[in-house]
């Protein structure tokens, strides 16, 4: 990355203080100050990025952004701005159209990463893509993704998630997306929202500054977002797909996972059926681009996937199924499917709260427990606080309740339970940190 601070002033509708100078990357954390940085200093509810501009300065920093009306008590150059996090997402923008890559926009409750991961796999066959990290998928994480983009990019695969209404308006407009994927809606920050129909509604403001050389494609099996495609009218072609869709998709095997999208017939190196859907979207999508079927299969079956997502772990003759990411009852529900399908002498199940569901939350974790008891499971784990509820339809079932923070307990119960080849399944919502449950399982 080569930028002029007058590049930034002009991005940012700023003012220059001291000398234009060129830039080598941005960063928001003293933590990747590099030399020739320049420092973004964003604000928080509990901290002041503006308190670390001279830390920065000592680490190498050779300009920064000012948002606060008194002049910094500085002597390197400056761009000062009505607000950092406003000009920082405008230099994303700026950034994005200098580069001007083939966007491809991916939201949806569920599903998100691992689309993103299949269509980068597939992507990288044939061009320089790049994708976004981790979780990287909100105000702040976009433009990161975005200024960590090298100059030779030619394919962008990025994620845009969102909790609250107008969220995707702010997205959009640093991304405008050649091609846009709605994976599905469901229960998800439904505290934020009156409806599923809602949620659809907001996720499909992915489409607005769209134009009609743009492709949208969403799941055509998904009521929700059906039910608010049908009233609306959309700029780019849009191509749906599912046992519902233009483009039919009929699962074949379940293990090796075989399907047929079209006809024509491809395999998945991963588990669940609702896999499937993922890698339809991820197919059309390379198929759009201009990939070949045969390079898409190959990156169906070697992809580069983001971890604690559904992840098959094994070690001193157990499995483990990871996926401690999130959990919400749509993506828990696919994932307990997938979880049946490893074979084991025991499966036992280590459930976290489900968080965002508002008021339904109790409503759902019991539905969850309902399925879990159709599904045969007897060993049961409820972390957390209101995954106990996840037990109250379980009369007949081994289940045990363990309240937030002591992880000593779930895994004494897990020792004791566990028999030679014992399959585990460890989900939960990320900030319960349900990874450690994992790593000691594994030891």
């Amino acid at each position: 990355m080569k930028l002029s601070l007058q590049q930034i002033a002009q991005w940012t509708e700023g003012t220059i203080h001291g000398e234009n100078i060129t830039l080598s990357d941005i960063s928001t954390d003293t933590r990747s100050i590099n030399a020739g940085s320049l420092f973004v200093p964003l604000k928080g509810e509990r901290f002041d990025g503006h308190d670390y501009v001279k830390q920065a300065i000592e680490k190498g920093a050779r300009a920064f952004l000012w948002g606060h009306k008194q002049a910094p008590q500085n002597s390197i150059p400056y761009v000062q701005v009505q607000d950092t996090l406003s000009a920082y997402q405008q230099i994303a923008a700026g950034y994005l159209r200098q580069i001007n890559p083939t966007v491809v926009a991916i939201t949806g409750s569920n599903g998100k990463t691992t689309v993103k991961d299949l269509v980068h796999s597939i992507a990288q066959k044939k061009f320089q893509s790049h994708a976004t990290k981790g979780n990287f998928n909100n105000e702040i994480g976009v433009p990161r993704t975005i200024l960590s983009m090298p100059e030779d990019t030619q394919v962008l695969v990025i994620e845009l998630g969102i909790e609250m209404p107008g969220e995707m308006e702010n997205l959009t407009a640093m991304v405008t997306p050649d091609i846009a994927i709605l994976t599905n809606v469901g229960p998800v920050h439904l505290e934020n929202y009156k409806n599923l129909k809602e949620i659809a509604k907001a996720k499909m403001e992915i489409t607005a500054p769209m134009n009609s050389k743009g492709l949208f494609i969403l799941n055509a099996d998904d009521e929700n977002l059906m039910a608010v495609y049908r009233e609306k009218e959309f700029s780019p072609k849009t191509l749906t797909f599912g046992k519902k869709g233009a483009e039919k998709i009929q699962i074949l095997s379940k293990n090796p996972l075989r399907f047929s999208l079209n006809e024509e017939k491809y395999e998945l190196s991963l588990f669940g059926q609702h896999q499937v859907y993922n890698a339809s979207a991820a197919i059309l999508t390379g198929l759009a681009l201009g990939l070949s079927k045969e390079e898409i299969q190959e990156a169906l079956v070697r992809p580069n996937l983001t971890k604690m997502r559904t992840d098959l772990k094994k070690a001193r003759g157990i499995k483990l199924l990871d996926d401690t990411y999130k959990s919400n009852p749509p993506s828990l529900l696919a994932s307990l499917d997938t979880f049946a399908q490893i074979p084991a002498d025991r499966h036992i199940l280590i459930l976290g709260d489900m968080l965002g569901l508002g008021e339904e939350s109790q409503r759902f974790h019991r539905q969850i427990g309902e399925e879990i008891c159709r599904r045969g499971y007897e060993y049961i784990i409820a972390y957390g606080s209101v995954a106990k509820e996840f037990l109250v339809p379980l009369k007949e079932q081994h289940t045990a309740f363990v309240p937030l923070g002591q992880t000593q307990e779930v895994e004494q119960i897990a020792k004791k339970w566990e028999i030679p080849n014992t399959a585990y399944f460890v989900k939960g919502s990320r900030s319960l940190k349900m990874e450690e449950i994992v790593e000691f399982i594994l030891k």
